[in-house]
């Protein structure tokens, strides 16, 4: 056991030595540091020394004006600090803090011993509450850390942090170059991600997004030739967009970025000769994401409490859905259903997508009834100069009526796939086959809301 009366300091050597001030005052200065460096390890309660110590320098102004001067004082309290909070006693920080206060240390040095403290019992929390979550499913939760402050939430008059879990190893991105992130950024890219992550295919694919909602994604034989495609879905909607690519990306997809104001670059990582064109635009925010990485839980507040959900993990394999006549897709078909259906989790409710040679052409997004979300898609797609015949359409949700079918039939729609579960199914299903349409029922929902 380390002896608190054994001096490891010099009598002056780490102390503004004050003619003013005795020899023997410099003499208790190293006592008090050595019980503060080690204080932890004693076997007694520590909160003895420190409530000793905060007597005596009451007691003394001359030892106290000694030890506010002394150059290390500051961190002989952090050692001993560290070392009490994992022992567990809290009880001794009221003492600390007092001892803090007394001693009138910089701000800026109380700011770093309360934030070693915090984040030690942090630490302690999350074990207790694993331990909780363990014995009873009814105990949820998690200990959050400041990652990132931000200079403003989704509007200016909205303040906002960007937290991670205390046990987080590492972040799953990181940001090369561009202004800081904001609130709006955050959860854009994330959804960018999200969109790219999902494309059912390993050719190059891009993916853009606006507000949380897709408005461009294709695949190409490159890179550049997806992010042409996925622009020329929607030749409004990309501009100040958020780009995201499944594969590194090369100078000559990076030279078409910075062609058009883009706010935010996703990509799981460039080569160098991208990035030397990235930081022709200082401003542009250019990120890497560990794809392997996804979030698991959703949380979101609500008046008087919380709602936790499983992450809607997307769109399940086409071979689940049930074809429901005779009138089956083609092949190329069964491609462009493929994506319509997975982009369509990451489109808000109601939502209907329209894909043509896997390419989005029309998004219907947000609506409050779904035969209205299905003419915006149309709308779109003829607005931006897509004809829809021979694409395909893709819904979140059942088709409460046979409306839709009738209108997107009537636009040229060859090939559907929507979830079952309206109590007009059976009508849905004879009108598909009145027209023509190759119907799949799909097993699940994919509200956004």
């Amino acid at each position: 056991m380390q002896n608190p009366n054994s001096s490891n300091f010099s009598s002056d050597s780490n102390s503004k030595n004050n003619c003013n001030i005795p020899k023997e005052i410099f003499a208790q200065v190293n006592e008090i540091k050595n019980m503060l460096s080690h204080c932890g390890s004693f076997d007694c309660d520590g909160s003895f020394y420190y409530e000793n110590i905060l007597n005596k320098i009451k007691e003394n102004n001359l030892l106290k004006e000694a030890l506010k001067n002394d150059n290390d004082i500051c961190n002989v309290i952090k050692k001993g600090v560290l070392k009490e909070v994992r022992n567990l006693e809290a009880s001794k920080y009221y003492i600390i803090s007092n001892l803090l206060k007394e001693l009138e240390l910089n701000q800026s040095d109380i700011e770093i011993i309360n934030n070693l403290i915090a984040k030690e019992f942090a630490k302690v929390a999350n074990n207790y509450l694993q331990i909780a979550k363990y014995f009873s499913s009814d105990i949820n939760g998690v200990i959050l850390e400041v990652q990132q402050g931000l200079r403003y939430g989704e509007n200016p008059h909205q303040k906002a942090t960007f937290y991670k879990t205390i046990d987080a190893k590492d972040c799953s991105w990181k940001q090369l170059q561009g202004k800081e992130l904001s609130y709006n950024n955050l959860l854009d890219f994330d959804a960018a991600f999200n969109v790219v992550n999902a494309l059912p295919t390993n050719e190059p694919a891009v993916a853009i997004v606006k507000h949380l909602n897709p408005c461009g994604a294709a695949c190409g034989k490159t890179l550049l030739e997806a992010l042409v495609r996925a622009r020329a879905g929607d030749t409004r909607s990309h501009f100040g967009g958020i780009i995201a690519f499944n594969q590194k990306v090369d100078k000559e997809a990076a030279l078409a970025v910075i062609d058009d104001f883009t706010e935010i670059v996703v990509a799981p990582s460039y080569d160098e000769e991208a990035l030397k064109v990235f930081e022709n635009k200082k401003n542009l925010r250019v990120l890497t994401l560990d794809f392997e990485k996804k979030v698991k839980t959703e949380l979101r507040s609500v008046q008087g409490g919380y709602l936790l959900q499983d992450v809607d993990k997307g769109a399940h394999d086409l071979n689940e859905a049930t074809f429901t006549s005779d009138i089956l897709p083609t092949e190329k078909q069964m491609e462009d259903l493929s994506f319509a259906w997975a982009l369509c989790p990451y489109v808000k409710s109601n939502a209907i997508v329209l894909v043509k040679d896997k390419m989005l052409i029309g998004t219907g997004a947000g609506q409050m009834s779904r035969i209205d979300s299905v003419e915006i898609a149309l709308w779109k797609a003829r607005t931006h100069h897509h004809d829809p015949d021979g694409a395909v359409a893709a819904s979140d949700a059942f088709f409460p009526f046979t409306d839709c079918v009738e209108v997107l039939a009537a636009n040229g729609i060859k090939a559907i796939i929507v979830p079952k579960g309206a109590k007009r199914d059976e009508e849905v299903v004879q009108k598909a086959k009145e027209l023509g349409i190759s119907l799949l029922f799909a097993n699940e929902r994919h509200f956004r809301h």
